[in-house]
This record gives C-alpha cells, structure tokens and sequence, in this order.
C-alpha cells in the first residue's frame, strides 16, 4: 500500500504535525519535492541526454574513435536518470505534499529520499570530473599536466566517498537520522552540506583550470583555438550551479524554511549533475559543429578528405621546393626535385581531394 493509499484512511480529524521529523532531517529538506523539483530533472535530463547522443555520434561515425571518456559519461547520464527515478518514485508514491496536513510518514520518507539523492548526486557529478580527466590525459602531452590529472583523478575518490557515506552515516545510530525518537546523536548537517559543496567547487575550478595553460599552447587555427578556450570557459557554468545550489540551500535554510531548503537542494542537485555532463561532451562535438556549420572551419584549414601538398617555384632555372601555405613537411629537396616533376604535373598550392 502506497502512501497516498495510507493517508487517505487518515481520520480527518487528526491533527498532523507540520514540523520535520528531526532537526537534521529537516536540514536534509523534509517537505515538497513534487513537481516542483521533478520538472526541472527530467528536463535537464533529457537535455544531457540529447548531447551524449550527439557526442556517440560524432564519436562512432564522424571521428570513428571511442574512447574511455566517452564510457564514463554513459555511466554519469544514467547516474543522472537514477537520480530523476528517485524523485519521480517519491512523486508517484504521493509523498511530500507541502501544506498543514502532511503526515510524519512523509518527512521520514522525504529525509530517505534526499539522502539517496545526494548520494547519487555526489557520486555523479565526481564520475563526470573523471570523465574530463580522462579525456585530457587523451589529448595532452605534458609530462605536468598529465601529473596534475592523475593527481586530481585520486582525490575524486575521497570526494565521493565523504559525500555519500557523510551524508548517509551523519547520526549514529543511522536510523536516528529520520526517528527523532531513537536514542543517539547527529553531527551538523549543515556543516556537512558546507564542506560537501566546497570540496565541489574547488575541485570544479581545480579541472577547468588545468586545462587552460595547455589549450594556450596547441598550435591549432586562431578560430579553432579560440573555439576550443570557450568550450572550456562554458565549463565554468557548473561552478556557478555549485554556488548558487549551495547559496540557495543555506539562504532557506537559515531563514528557517527547511522545507523549501530541501526543494532547491533536489533542484539544483538534478540541474548541477546533469549541466556537468552536457559541459563535459562539448568539446567532443568539435567535428559535428563543424560538419554543420562550415563557416566554423578556418579559412586555410582543409576538409578532413583533402591533403595539401608543397608548392614548386618555377621562378628560377631549377625548381624549389617550398612549405609555404602548407602544413607538412617539404617533399624532398632539390636534387630529387626533378624526379618528382617528371612523375606528376603539379600546380602551385596544389590541393589533393
């Protein structure tokens, strides 16, 4: 028997309390999680949804490489759609109706459902950090930057490991957490939630940061450097979610409204976990931005099917060999030059398609 069957045997005239079922639940967010919150989920959801999509795509059929980056934030998406069946769980089971007449039962069940959710949320959103490691240690060099992701990669662990049990074991005995009746002690939730969020953050900038120096340092095309640095400064989106969740959260909850405290902290959870991984596949979808956009592309760039090859100076008695306008090294040199004239007829700036 769901929860909406049991209330409707309530007996009307029962007075319900309004208040959450322990101080720490309540920090936790025991109230309305409803639409309000689910709405924004399975929009955002949906969202990171399309973009890993494009992202396999462009990665299966345009770059036609796969990479381990690419499984990671598979695992971060259904994470994410984990963390939306949670809320739309709650939602179905009628629980979190956020007027005088909710029952106990409720805020026990809605303190569960946060602690679930922020420990699917702080488990995806480290999962995605990984998933952008991972994909610098694909493309950069660097003996130090390498170093750095590595570095970063080890402290994702302990990351994770202090949001979900953290949260999950912040009274003792556990069950205290949500029976205010039990016998034991809880540690501040807000402290926790505090340092939870800060952890995030630093090592939000700490990742974005990192790539920057090195970005500076390809030599690609104006445009597409230029391209690629905005990729990256949009990841900074996420670090403003960080804030404003954790902003949001304890403005509320200081000025006592821990129901509505809990309702931002599922909102945010949800837009943070899922904006992270839509961040995190821009810059995989380099190749199909510029498949659909050609403007994109630098002027003296070439397609992908195409090779430039050096240009030939007939200015002089003997033929030269130049690289100018090209990106490869010179075919020969001028002893061999004329072995390569009778073997093909070539044009100045000549363009192999």
């Amino acid at each position: 028997m769901t929860n909406r069957d049991l209330r409707e045997h309530v007996d009307n005239n029962v007075s319900l309390s309004t208040e959450p079922a322990s101080p720490t639940a309540a920090h936790f967010g025991a109230g309305d999680v409803g639409w309000t919150a689910l709405g924004p989920a399975i929009a955002f959801s949906v969202l990171a949804t399309i973009v890993v999509v494009l992202r396999w795509y462009t990665r299966s059929r345009l770059v036609r490489i796969i990479g381990l980056d690419d499984y990671v934030i598979l695992l971060s998406l259904i994470l994410a759609w984990v963390q939306s069946g949670l809320i739309a769980a709650a939602v179905y089971d009628g629980v979190g109706s956020y007027n005088s007449n909710a029952a106990p039962a409720d805020t026990i069940m809605i303190a569960k459902l946060i602690v679930a959710v922020n420990s699917v949320w702080a488990v995806t959103v480290n999962i995605t950090k990984a998933s952008i490691l991972v994909q610098y240690l694909r493309v950069v060099n660097g003996q130090k930057t390498r170093m750095c992701c590595w570095l970063l990669m080890a402290t994702l662990l302990p990351a994770t490991l202090w949001g979900v049990f953290g949260g999950i074991f912040l009274c003792n005995p556990t069950a205290k957490l949500f029976d205010p009746q039990i016998p034991g002690h809880c540690r501040s939730a807000q402290t926790y939630w505090v340092s939870v969020a800060a952890v995030n953050i630093g090592l939000d900038f700490l990742t974005l940061l990192l790539t920057i120096p090195s970005i500076s340092g390809l030599h690609l095309p104006r445009k597409q450097k230029l391209l690629t640095m905005l990729v990256f400064l949009l990841g900074f989106i996420v670090c403003l979610v960080s804030v404003t969740r954790l902003a949001t959260v304890l403005i509320t909850s200081a000025n006592g409204d821990y129901i509505m405290s809990g309702i931002w902290a599922i909102i945010w959870s949800a837009v943070e976990a899922n904006v992270g991984i839509i961040c995190a596949s821009l810059l995989a979808l380099k190749c199909l931005v510029v498949k659909m956009f050609p403007g994109a592309r630098e002027d003296n760039e070439l397609p992908s099917h195409c090779v430039r090859i050096p240009e030939i100076s007939m200015s002089s008695s003997e033929p030269e060999w130049t690289s100018r306008g090209s990106q490869v090294p010179t075919l020969g040199d001028r002893e061999s030059s004329s072995s390569w004239l009778e073997a093909m007829s070539l044009t100045k700036s000549s363009q192999i398609c």
